[in-house]
Protein backbone atom coordinates (compact mmCIF):
# COMPACT_ATOMS: atom_id res chain seq x y z
CA UNK A 1 0.00 0.00 0.00
CA UNK A 2 2.99 2.22 0.54
CA UNK A 3 4.45 1.30 -2.71
CA UNK A 4 1.55 2.44 -4.54
CA UNK A 5 0.69 5.53 -2.53
CA UNK A 6 4.31 6.77 -3.41
CA UNK A 7 4.05 6.14 -6.67
CA UNK A 8 1.18 7.72 -6.96
CA UNK A 9 2.56 10.75 -5.28
CA UNK A 10 5.68 11.06 -7.41
CA UNK A 11 3.32 10.65 -10.52
CA UNK A 12 1.16 13.74 -8.95
CA UNK A 13 4.57 15.55 -8.36
CA UNK A 14 5.68 15.01 -12.42
CA UNK A 15 2.06 16.30 -13.29
CA UNK A 16 2.86 19.66 -10.81
CA UNK A 17 6.46 20.17 -12.35
CA UNK A 18 4.87 19.90 -15.86
CA UNK A 19 1.95 22.22 -14.93
CA UNK A 20 4.47 24.85 -13.38
CA UNK A 21 6.81 24.22 -16.70
CA UNK A 22 4.27 25.41 -19.10
CA UNK A 23 4.34 28.59 -20.46
CA UNK A 24 2.14 31.43 -19.57
CA UNK A 25 0.89 29.29 -16.47
CA UNK A 26 3.25 31.26 -13.72
CA UNK A 27 1.37 31.79 -10.89
CA UNK A 28 -1.23 35.19 -11.32
CA UNK A 29 -0.03 38.22 -9.33
CA UNK A 30 -3.81 38.35 -8.70
CA UNK A 31 -7.01 36.23 -6.90
CA UNK A 32 -9.41 34.66 -9.41
CA UNK A 33 -12.45 37.43 -10.23
CA UNK A 34 -15.36 36.60 -8.58
CA UNK A 35 -18.56 36.38 -10.86
CA UNK A 36 -20.81 39.79 -10.36
CA UNK A 37 -18.30 42.13 -9.73
CA UNK A 38 -16.38 44.98 -11.29
CA UNK A 39 -12.81 45.59 -11.22
CA UNK A 40 -11.07 48.41 -9.69
CA UNK A 41 -7.13 48.81 -10.43
CA UNK A 42 -6.76 50.86 -7.26
CA UNK A 43 -4.31 53.65 -6.93
CA UNK A 44 -3.87 56.25 -5.34
CA UNK A 45 -7.04 58.27 -4.35
CA UNK A 46 -8.68 61.05 -2.68
CA UNK A 47 -11.02 60.84 0.32
CA UNK A 48 -13.32 63.20 2.38
CA UNK A 49 -14.10 66.62 2.06
CA UNK A 50 -12.02 69.88 2.20
CA UNK A 51 -12.52 72.03 5.19
CA UNK A 52 -13.87 74.81 3.51
CA UNK A 53 -16.55 72.81 1.54
CA UNK A 54 -17.55 70.95 4.91
CA UNK A 55 -18.08 74.43 6.45
CA UNK A 56 -20.48 75.98 3.43
CA UNK A 57 -22.72 72.37 3.03
CA UNK A 58 -23.22 72.58 6.89
CA UNK A 59 -24.05 76.32 6.87
CA UNK A 60 -26.28 75.16 3.73
CA UNK A 61 -28.19 73.09 5.83
CA UNK A 62 -26.14 69.76 5.52
CA UNK A 63 -25.56 67.60 8.42
CA UNK A 64 -23.14 68.10 11.17
CA UNK A 65 -21.69 64.71 10.39
CA UNK A 66 -20.39 66.57 7.44
CA UNK A 67 -17.11 67.47 9.87
CA UNK A 68 -16.48 63.72 10.21
CA UNK A 69 -15.16 63.56 6.31
CA UNK A 70 -12.43 66.21 7.23
CA UNK A 71 -9.44 66.65 6.24
CA UNK A 72 -9.40 65.49 2.42
CA UNK A 73 -6.52 63.24 1.95
CA UNK A 74 -5.07 60.62 -0.10
CA UNK A 75 -4.53 57.26 0.08
CA UNK A 76 -2.95 53.70 -1.55
CA UNK A 77 -5.45 51.12 -2.87
CA UNK A 78 -4.37 47.94 -4.02
CA UNK A 79 -6.53 45.96 -6.69
CA UNK A 80 -10.30 44.84 -6.16
CA UNK A 81 -13.22 43.96 -7.19
CA UNK A 82 -16.86 45.70 -6.27
CA UNK A 83 -20.45 44.54 -6.88
CA UNK A 84 -22.34 47.11 -9.08
CA UNK A 85 -25.60 47.80 -7.03
CA UNK A 86 -26.45 47.05 -3.73
CA UNK A 87 -26.96 43.68 -2.74
CA UNK A 88 -30.48 42.69 -3.73
CA UNK A 89 -33.19 40.50 -2.12
CA UNK A 90 -32.71 38.02 -4.24
CA UNK A 91 -28.99 37.50 -3.66
CA UNK A 92 -29.22 37.50 0.27
CA UNK A 93 -32.32 35.08 -0.37
CA UNK A 94 -29.63 32.41 -1.57
CA UNK A 95 -27.60 32.70 1.41
CA UNK A 96 -30.45 32.69 3.78
CA UNK A 97 -31.83 29.41 2.10
CA UNK A 98 -28.18 27.98 2.08
CA UNK A 99 -27.68 28.71 5.96
CA UNK A 100 -30.84 28.97 7.51
CA UNK A 101 -29.68 32.43 9.00
CA UNK A 102 -32.64 35.25 9.95
CA UNK A 103 -34.23 36.69 7.06
CA UNK A 104 -34.94 40.35 7.20
CA UNK A 105 -37.86 41.98 8.94
CA UNK A 106 -39.36 43.22 5.77
CA UNK A 107 -39.77 39.63 4.13
CA UNK A 108 -42.05 38.45 7.06
CA UNK A 109 -44.77 41.12 6.59
CA UNK A 110 -47.46 38.61 6.47
CA UNK A 111 -46.86 36.47 9.50
CA UNK A 112 -46.04 39.64 11.17
CA UNK A 113 -49.24 41.62 10.29
CA UNK A 114 -50.90 37.82 11.55
CA UNK A 115 -48.97 38.15 14.87
CA UNK A 116 -50.41 42.10 15.14
CA UNK A 117 -53.89 41.17 14.64
CA UNK A 118 -53.25 38.20 17.21
CA UNK A 119 -52.39 40.60 19.96
CA UNK A 120 -54.55 43.31 19.10
CA UNK A 121 -57.56 40.74 19.65
CA UNK A 122 -55.77 39.28 23.07
CA UNK A 123 -56.02 42.94 24.42
CA UNK A 124 -59.21 42.86 23.12
CA UNK A 125 -60.36 40.08 25.24
CA UNK A 126 -58.15 40.69 28.21
CA UNK A 127 -60.51 44.33 28.16
CA UNK A 128 -63.46 42.56 28.28
CA UNK A 129 -63.04 40.02 30.77
CA UNK A 130 -61.48 42.70 33.40
CA UNK A 131 -64.78 44.69 32.17
CA UNK A 132 -63.26 48.27 31.04
CA UNK A 133 -66.42 48.90 28.32
CA UNK A 134 -66.64 51.77 30.15
CA UNK A 135 -70.42 51.22 31.08
CA UNK A 136 -71.34 52.00 34.89
CA UNK A 137 -72.37 48.15 35.43
CA UNK A 138 -68.91 47.30 33.92
CA UNK A 139 -67.44 49.76 35.88
CA UNK A 140 -68.22 48.46 39.38
CA UNK A 141 -67.01 44.90 38.42
CA UNK A 142 -63.70 46.65 37.08
CA UNK A 143 -62.99 48.88 40.52
CA UNK A 144 -63.66 45.48 42.25
CA UNK A 145 -61.45 43.18 40.26
CA UNK A 146 -58.59 45.66 40.11
CA UNK A 147 -56.98 47.54 37.73
CA UNK A 148 -56.87 45.55 33.93
CA UNK A 149 -53.29 44.86 32.29
CA UNK A 150 -51.86 48.36 30.96
CA UNK A 151 -52.05 48.21 26.76
CA UNK A 152 -48.74 47.43 25.17
CA UNK A 153 -47.64 47.65 21.72
CA UNK A 154 -47.07 45.36 19.10
CA UNK A 155 -43.62 45.27 18.43
CA UNK A 156 -42.76 43.94 15.21
CA UNK A 157 -39.20 43.71 14.70
CA UNK A 158 -38.99 42.05 18.30
CA UNK A 159 -41.82 39.32 17.62
CA UNK A 160 -39.64 38.68 14.26
CA UNK A 161 -36.41 38.37 16.31
CA UNK A 162 -38.39 35.99 18.59
CA UNK A 163 -40.55 34.62 16.16
CA UNK A 164 -38.68 33.85 12.44
CA UNK A 165 -37.86 30.35 12.82
CA UNK A 166 -41.46 29.11 12.74
CA UNK A 167 -42.79 32.06 10.63
CA UNK A 168 -43.54 32.35 7.12
CA UNK A 169 -41.35 34.65 4.72
CA UNK A 170 -40.80 35.27 1.06
CA UNK A 171 -39.52 37.79 -1.25
CA UNK A 172 -41.92 38.60 -3.51
CA UNK A 173 -40.78 38.51 -7.48
CA UNK A 174 -41.40 42.38 -8.13
CA UNK A 175 -38.80 42.55 -4.70
CA UNK A 176 -36.32 40.49 -5.96
CA UNK A 177 -34.13 43.32 -7.44
CA UNK A 178 -34.77 46.05 -4.65
CA UNK A 179 -31.73 46.50 -2.17
CA UNK A 180 -31.99 43.64 0.95
CA UNK A 181 -32.55 46.26 4.05
CA UNK A 182 -32.92 45.59 7.62
CA UNK A 183 -29.90 43.64 7.70
CA UNK A 184 -27.30 44.53 10.74
CA UNK A 185 -23.32 44.68 10.30
CA UNK A 186 -22.96 40.89 11.34
CA UNK A 187 -25.29 39.63 9.15
CA UNK A 188 -23.51 41.63 6.35
CA UNK A 189 -20.41 40.44 7.25
CA UNK A 190 -21.67 36.75 6.96
CA UNK A 191 -23.22 37.00 4.24
CA UNK A 192 -20.14 38.19 2.11
CA UNK A 193 -17.85 35.83 3.68
CA UNK A 194 -20.50 33.09 2.90
CA UNK A 195 -20.10 34.59 -0.59
CA UNK A 196 -16.52 34.23 -0.87
CA UNK A 197 -16.20 38.75 -1.20
CA UNK A 198 -16.07 41.19 2.05
CA UNK A 199 -17.72 43.82 3.08
CA UNK A 200 -16.17 46.93 0.55
CA UNK A 201 -14.07 49.61 2.74
CA UNK A 202 -14.82 52.91 2.87
CA UNK A 203 -12.03 54.14 0.78
CA UNK A 204 -12.61 51.73 -1.57
CA UNK A 205 -16.32 53.59 -2.13
CA UNK A 206 -15.26 56.59 -2.64
CA UNK A 207 -12.94 55.54 -5.34
CA UNK A 208 -15.77 54.10 -7.44
CA UNK A 209 -17.97 57.01 -6.51
CA UNK A 210 -15.56 59.72 -7.17
CA UNK A 211 -13.83 57.56 -10.33
CA UNK A 212 -10.78 58.02 -8.83
CA UNK A 213 -11.11 61.58 -8.74
CA UNK A 214 -12.77 64.10 -6.43
CA UNK A 215 -16.38 65.23 -7.54
CA UNK A 216 -19.08 65.04 -5.59
CA UNK A 217 -21.47 62.93 -7.19
CA UNK A 218 -20.54 60.02 -9.33
CA UNK A 219 -21.37 61.82 -12.36
CA UNK A 220 -19.40 64.88 -11.51
CA UNK A 221 -20.04 68.00 -8.89
CA UNK A 222 -23.50 69.33 -9.29
CA UNK A 223 -26.47 67.39 -7.74
CA UNK A 224 -29.16 66.27 -10.22
CA UNK A 225 -32.05 64.20 -8.81
CA UNK A 226 -32.87 62.25 -11.91
CA UNK A 227 -29.72 60.40 -11.18
CA UNK A 228 -30.13 59.14 -7.60
CA UNK A 229 -32.70 58.25 -5.45
CA UNK A 230 -32.68 60.63 -2.81
CA UNK A 231 -34.92 62.79 -0.82
CA UNK A 232 -35.30 65.64 -3.40
CA UNK A 233 -37.70 63.12 -5.41
CA UNK A 234 -40.28 62.78 -2.25
CA UNK A 235 -40.49 58.81 -2.85
CA UNK A 236 -40.22 57.85 0.40
CA UNK A 237 -39.00 53.87 -0.84
CA UNK A 238 -36.05 52.35 -2.70
CA UNK A 239 -36.29 51.72 -5.78
CA UNK A 240 -34.84 48.65 -7.88
CA UNK A 241 -31.18 48.63 -8.43
CA UNK A 242 -29.91 50.31 -11.43
CA UNK A 243 -32.63 52.10 -11.81
CA UNK A 244 -30.75 55.21 -12.69
CA UNK A 245 -28.75 55.27 -15.74
CA UNK A 246 -27.09 58.96 -15.53
CA UNK A 247 -25.94 58.10 -12.22
CA UNK A 248 -23.91 55.02 -13.25
CA UNK A 249 -20.04 55.30 -13.07
CA UNK A 250 -18.30 54.74 -16.49
CA UNK A 251 -16.86 51.23 -14.90
CA UNK A 252 -20.69 49.72 -14.46
CA UNK A 253 -21.30 51.01 -10.83
CA UNK A 254 -25.16 51.81 -9.91
CA UNK A 255 -26.70 53.86 -7.45
CA UNK A 256 -23.26 54.92 -5.01
CA UNK A 257 -24.95 57.63 -3.60
CA UNK A 258 -29.15 57.47 -2.69
CA UNK A 259 -31.21 54.50 -2.76
CA UNK A 260 -30.33 52.91 0.32
CA UNK A 261 -27.14 53.80 3.12
CA UNK A 262 -24.32 50.65 2.82
CA UNK A 263 -22.15 49.23 5.49
CA UNK A 264 -18.36 49.52 4.84
CA UNK A 265 -15.88 47.12 7.29
CA UNK A 266 -14.50 50.47 8.40
CA UNK A 267 -14.32 51.97 11.84
CA UNK A 268 -15.95 55.46 12.69
CA UNK A 269 -12.87 57.17 13.43
CA UNK A 270 -11.31 60.37 13.04
CA UNK A 271 -9.35 60.29 9.32
CA UNK A 272 -5.65 61.60 9.72
CA UNK A 273 -5.08 65.15 10.35
CA UNK A 274 -8.91 65.50 11.71
CA UNK A 275 -9.56 68.96 13.99
CA UNK A 276 -12.80 69.79 15.11
CA UNK A 277 -14.48 71.87 12.73
CA UNK A 278 -15.32 75.73 13.64
CA UNK A 279 -18.24 76.58 12.06
CA UNK A 280 -20.65 79.71 12.19
CA UNK A 281 -24.12 78.99 13.38
CA UNK A 282 -27.24 81.47 14.42
CA UNK A 283 -29.26 80.97 17.70
CA UNK A 284 -31.55 83.39 18.74
CA UNK A 285 -30.25 86.04 16.29
CA UNK A 286 -27.33 86.00 17.72
CA UNK A 287 -24.16 84.38 15.60
CA UNK A 288 -21.86 81.99 17.70
CA UNK A 289 -19.15 79.59 16.41
CA UNK A 290 -19.84 76.04 16.95
CA UNK A 291 -17.62 73.25 17.26
CA UNK A 292 -18.36 70.29 15.77
CA UNK A 293 -16.51 66.57 16.57
CA UNK A 294 -18.19 63.44 16.22
CA UNK A 295 -18.73 60.99 19.03
CA UNK A 296 -16.44 59.00 17.49
CA UNK A 297 -16.33 54.51 18.46
CA UNK A 298 -14.12 52.02 17.03
CA UNK A 299 -16.78 49.50 17.40
CA UNK A 300 -19.09 51.18 15.19
CA UNK A 301 -18.86 50.90 11.15
CA UNK A 302 -19.20 53.59 8.66
CA UNK A 303 -22.10 53.79 6.00
CA UNK A 304 -22.02 55.55 3.00
CA UNK A 305 -23.72 56.95 0.20
CA UNK A 306 -27.38 57.90 1.77
CA UNK A 307 -30.44 56.99 0.96
CA UNK A 308 -33.92 57.41 -0.21
CA UNK A 309 -34.55 59.70 2.64
CA UNK A 310 -31.34 61.74 2.55
CA UNK A 311 -31.11 65.09 1.46
CA UNK A 312 -28.58 65.88 -1.52
CA UNK A 313 -25.93 67.49 0.78
CA UNK A 314 -25.56 64.35 2.89
CA UNK A 315 -25.87 61.90 -0.55
CA UNK A 316 -22.68 62.49 -1.57
CA UNK A 317 -19.32 60.32 -2.50
CA UNK A 318 -17.78 61.66 0.39
CA UNK A 319 -20.68 61.23 3.00
CA UNK A 320 -20.16 58.94 5.84
CA UNK A 321 -22.33 58.04 9.61
CA UNK A 322 -21.27 56.20 11.79
CA UNK A 323 -23.77 53.44 13.48
CA UNK A 324 -23.82 50.78 15.87
CA UNK A 325 -22.98 47.44 14.03
CA UNK A 326 -26.82 46.21 14.90
CA UNK A 327 -28.47 48.57 13.84
CA UNK A 328 -31.08 47.44 11.07
CA UNK A 329 -32.86 50.20 9.37
CA UNK A 330 -35.85 50.12 6.46
CA UNK A 331 -32.69 52.83 4.22
CA UNK A 332 -30.06 50.84 4.94
CA UNK A 333 -28.20 47.74 2.99
CA UNK A 334 -24.68 46.78 1.52
CA UNK A 335 -22.20 46.28 -1.06
CA UNK A 336 -19.76 43.65 -1.41
CA UNK A 337 -16.35 44.09 -2.66
CA UNK A 338 -13.22 41.00 -2.86
CA UNK A 339 -9.49 41.76 -2.42
CA UNK A 340 -7.24 40.58 -5.48
CA UNK A 341 -4.52 39.60 -3.60
CA UNK A 342 -4.96 35.58 -3.42
CA UNK A 343 -6.37 34.45 -0.09
CA UNK A 344 -6.21 38.18 1.27
CA UNK A 345 -10.26 38.30 2.49
CA UNK A 346 -9.82 34.91 3.93
CA UNK A 347 -6.96 35.85 6.18
CA UNK A 348 -8.35 38.74 7.61
CA UNK A 349 -11.24 37.17 8.19
CA UNK A 350 -9.23 34.28 10.31
CA UNK A 351 -7.45 36.96 12.09
CA UNK A 352 -10.58 38.60 13.17
CA UNK A 353 -13.22 36.04 13.88
CA UNK A 354 -11.27 32.66 13.74
CA UNK A 355 -8.03 32.79 15.81
CA UNK A 356 -7.15 32.80 19.16
CA UNK A 357 -3.76 35.24 20.19
CA UNK A 358 -1.34 32.37 20.15
CA UNK A 359 -1.96 31.31 16.92
CA UNK A 360 -2.39 35.30 15.54
CA UNK A 361 1.25 35.81 16.37
CA UNK A 362 2.71 32.14 15.71
CA UNK A 363 1.01 32.81 11.59
CA UNK A 364 1.94 37.18 11.99
CA UNK A 365 3.23 36.40 8.46
CA UNK A 366 1.84 34.19 5.62
CA UNK A 367 2.06 33.40 2.08
CA UNK A 368 -0.85 32.78 0.18
CA UNK A 369 1.83 32.76 -3.38
CA UNK A 370 3.38 29.69 -1.47
CA UNK A 371 0.77 27.51 -1.35
CA UNK A 372 -2.71 25.98 -2.60
CA UNK A 373 -5.49 28.98 -3.06
CA UNK A 374 -8.20 27.33 -5.26
CA UNK A 375 -11.79 27.97 -5.45
CA UNK A 376 -15.14 27.62 -7.13
CA UNK A 377 -18.07 29.61 -7.34
CA UNK A 378 -21.70 28.77 -8.66
CA UNK A 379 -23.48 31.74 -9.84
CA UNK A 380 -26.90 32.50 -12.10
CA UNK A 381 -28.09 35.71 -13.93
CA UNK A 382 -32.08 36.35 -13.49
CA UNK A 383 -33.58 37.86 -16.93
CA UNK A 384 -33.34 41.45 -16.67
CA UNK A 385 -30.68 42.54 -14.16
CA UNK A 386 -27.80 44.63 -15.17
CA UNK A 387 -24.49 44.12 -16.79
CA UNK A 388 -22.10 42.00 -14.57
CA UNK A 389 -24.89 41.38 -11.88
CA UNK A 390 -24.96 38.24 -10.67
CA UNK A 391 -26.76 35.92 -7.61
CA UNK A 392 -24.05 33.27 -6.01
CA UNK A 393 -25.51 30.81 -5.25
CA UNK A 394 -22.28 28.55 -2.90
CA UNK A 395 -19.03 29.67 -3.08
CA UNK A 396 -16.08 27.10 -2.04
CA UNK A 397 -12.93 27.46 -1.47
CA UNK A 398 -9.83 25.01 -1.06
CA UNK A 399 -6.77 27.26 0.85
CA UNK A 400 -3.51 25.82 2.81
CA UNK A 401 -1.48 28.88 3.27
CA UNK A 402 2.22 28.38 4.70
CA UNK A 403 4.25 30.80 7.00
CA UNK A 404 6.48 33.10 4.86
CA UNK A 405 9.56 32.00 6.43
CA UNK A 406 11.72 29.80 9.02
CA UNK A 407 14.48 30.20 10.08
CA UNK A 408 16.74 27.04 9.20
CA UNK A 409 19.02 26.37 6.65
CA UNK A 410 18.42 22.40 6.69
CA UNK A 411 15.99 19.52 7.49
CA UNK A 412 18.11 18.88 11.13
CA UNK A 413 17.70 22.54 11.95
CA UNK A 414 14.25 22.19 11.13
CA UNK A 415 14.06 18.84 13.26
CA UNK A 416 15.96 20.63 16.28
CA UNK A 417 13.62 23.69 15.92
CA UNK A 418 10.20 20.96 15.60
CA UNK A 419 11.51 19.12 19.08
CA UNK A 420 12.30 22.62 20.97
CA UNK A 421 8.73 23.07 20.45
CA UNK A 422 7.64 19.97 21.60
CA UNK A 423 7.73 17.84 18.70
CA UNK A 424 5.90 19.64 16.17
CA UNK A 425 6.35 23.08 14.63
CA UNK A 426 3.52 25.21 13.15
CA UNK A 427 4.01 25.81 9.07
CA UNK A 428 0.37 27.36 8.40
CA UNK A 429 -3.21 27.51 8.19
CA UNK A 430 -6.26 25.99 6.06
CA UNK A 431 -9.61 26.45 5.26
CA UNK A 432 -11.63 23.83 3.64
CA UNK A 433 -15.64 24.36 3.05
CA UNK A 434 -16.03 20.79 1.41
CA UNK A 435 -15.49 17.71 3.77
CA UNK A 436 -12.43 16.17 3.37
CA UNK A 437 -11.96 12.15 2.92
CA UNK A 438 -7.63 12.54 3.96
CA UNK A 439 -7.91 13.73 6.52
CA UNK A 440 -11.06 13.29 7.89
CA UNK A 441 -12.28 16.78 8.90
CA UNK A 442 -15.65 18.55 8.53
CA UNK A 443 -15.64 21.91 7.04
CA UNK A 444 -13.95 24.74 8.42
CA UNK A 445 -10.45 25.88 9.75
CA UNK A 446 -7.21 24.31 10.62
CA UNK A 447 -3.93 25.19 11.81
CA UNK A 448 -1.54 23.50 9.95
CA UNK A 449 1.51 21.56 12.00
CA UNK A 450 4.64 19.59 11.09
CA UNK A 451 5.79 16.68 12.65
CA UNK A 452 8.99 15.41 12.37
CA UNK A 453 9.42 11.53 12.17
CA UNK A 454 9.62 9.66 15.38
CA UNK A 455 10.05 5.83 16.65
CA UNK A 456 6.14 4.28 16.18
CA UNK A 457 4.06 5.52 19.51
CA UNK A 458 5.82 8.09 20.84
CA UNK A 459 4.22 10.85 22.22
CA UNK A 460 4.78 14.88 21.72
CA UNK A 461 3.05 17.70 22.14
CA UNK A 462 1.76 20.38 19.15
CA UNK A 463 2.59 23.83 19.48
CA UNK A 464 0.09 25.36 21.74
CA UNK A 465 1.44 22.22 24.25
CA UNK A 466 -1.98 20.31 23.62
CA UNK A 467 -1.08 16.22 23.90
CA UNK A 468 -0.91 14.39 19.85
CA UNK A 469 -1.53 11.36 19.13
CA UNK A 470 1.13 8.99 19.37
CA UNK A 471 3.41 9.31 16.53
CA UNK A 472 3.07 6.87 13.14
CA UNK A 473 6.50 6.30 13.17
CA UNK A 474 6.66 8.52 9.70
CA UNK A 475 6.74 12.57 9.07
CA UNK A 476 3.24 14.18 9.44
CA UNK A 477 0.75 16.70 8.59
CA UNK A 478 -1.27 17.85 11.71
CA UNK A 479 -4.72 19.57 11.44
CA UNK A 480 -5.42 21.17 14.27
CA UNK A 481 -7.75 23.26 15.40
CA UNK A 482 -7.73 27.02 16.94
CA UNK A 483 -6.33 26.15 20.22
CA UNK A 484 -4.31 23.15 18.97
CA UNK A 485 -6.15 20.49 20.05
CA UNK A 486 -5.97 17.58 17.64
CA UNK A 487 -8.48 17.00 14.25
CA UNK A 488 -6.14 14.83 11.68
CA UNK A 489 -3.43 14.00 10.23
CA UNK A 490 -1.76 13.02 6.91
CA UNK A 491 1.05 10.71 7.20
CA UNK A 492 3.68 9.56 4.68
CA UNK A 493 4.58 13.57 3.46
CA UNK A 494 7.80 14.40 2.25
CA UNK A 495 9.75 17.71 3.89
CA UNK A 496 13.09 18.74 1.91
CA UNK A 497 15.32 21.41 1.44
CA UNK A 498 15.49 22.30 -2.19
CA UNK A 499 17.70 24.53 -4.22
CA UNK A 500 15.20 26.44 -6.32
CA UNK A 501 12.53 27.96 -4.80
CA UNK A 502 10.02 26.03 -6.69
CA UNK A 503 6.94 28.48 -8.45
CA UNK A 504 4.25 27.81 -5.70
CA UNK A 505 0.87 28.36 -6.71
CA UNK A 506 -0.04 26.91 -9.92
CA UNK A 507 -2.79 24.83 -10.68
CA UNK A 508 -2.63 21.89 -8.00
CA UNK A 509 -2.42 18.42 -9.95
CA UNK A 510 -5.53 16.31 -8.94
CA UNK A 511 -5.89 12.91 -9.73
CA UNK A 512 -9.55 10.60 -9.92
CA UNK A 513 -10.23 7.34 -8.77
CA UNK A 514 -13.14 6.07 -8.42
CA UNK A 515 -15.42 8.22 -6.18
CA UNK A 516 -12.35 9.55 -4.31
CA UNK A 517 -9.86 12.33 -5.89
CA UNK A 518 -6.09 13.26 -4.30
CA UNK A 519 -5.08 16.75 -4.65
CA UNK A 520 -1.46 17.10 -4.17
CA UNK A 521 -0.88 19.68 -1.56
CA UNK A 522 2.43 21.76 -2.15
CA UNK A 523 3.61 24.29 0.58
CA UNK A 524 7.00 26.39 0.02
CA UNK A 525 8.27 28.39 2.92
CA UNK A 526 11.81 30.80 2.64
CA UNK A 527 14.10 29.29 4.57
CA UNK A 528 17.38 31.24 6.02
CA UNK A 529 19.64 30.58 2.86
CA UNK A 530 18.97 32.70 -0.13
CA UNK A 531 18.04 30.63 -2.93
CA UNK A 532 16.69 27.84 -0.89
CA UNK A 533 12.89 26.44 0.39
CA UNK A 534 11.50 24.33 2.96
CA UNK A 535 8.71 22.44 0.39
CA UNK A 536 6.25 20.28 2.23
CA UNK A 537 4.27 18.00 0.07
CA UNK A 538 1.03 15.77 1.09
CA UNK A 539 -1.72 14.43 -0.28
CA UNK A 540 -5.32 15.44 0.34
CA UNK A 541 -8.26 13.40 -0.50
CA UNK A 542 -11.40 14.40 -1.15
CA UNK A 543 -15.10 12.73 -2.65
CA UNK A 544 -14.78 13.22 -6.65
CA UNK A 545 -17.95 14.70 -7.19
CA UNK A 546 -17.53 17.48 -4.35
CA UNK A 547 -14.66 19.14 -6.24
CA UNK A 548 -16.36 18.85 -10.41
CA UNK A 549 -16.93 21.62 -11.84
CA UNK A 550 -14.42 24.84 -12.65
CA UNK A 551 -12.08 25.70 -10.22
CA UNK A 552 -9.43 28.39 -10.36
CA UNK A 553 -6.72 26.57 -8.69
CA UNK A 554 -6.57 22.97 -9.60
CA UNK A 555 -5.27 21.36 -12.39
CA UNK A 556 -6.91 18.35 -14.33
Amino acid sequence: MQTRLSLRRRALAAALAATLAAPGLARAQEAAPAPGLLRYAGGRTLVGTDVQSARRWIGEGGAADIASETPRHEVALGPFQLMPTEVTNEQFESFVRATGAQPPLDWGREAQEAARAAHVDAQSRRRGATGTSGSSGTAAANSAAGTPPAASAFRAAAWWDEHWTEASWQVAPEHAALPVVHVGFDAAALYAHWAGLRLMTEDEFQHACRAGGAANYPWGDAFEARHAATWERGVAHAELVASFPGGTTREGAHDLVGNVWEWTSSEWSPFPGFKALNVDVSLGGVKQVAQLEPSWDIGWRVTVGGGYDTRRLDARCAARVGLDPTERRPNLGLRCARSLAPAADRIAWWNARVLGPDAKRALAKLEPARGLVAERWQSRVPPGRPTNYAVIDRYDALLAVPVAALDVGSKKALEALAQAAGGSLLIGIAESTLPLELPRLEPGVALLAWRARAPLGSASRGPFGRALPPSSGMEELLFLDKNGDFLGRVNGISVELERTNPTAGAAAPVSASGKEARILLQLSIASSIPEQSIVLRAELGIAADLIAGAWSGLGR
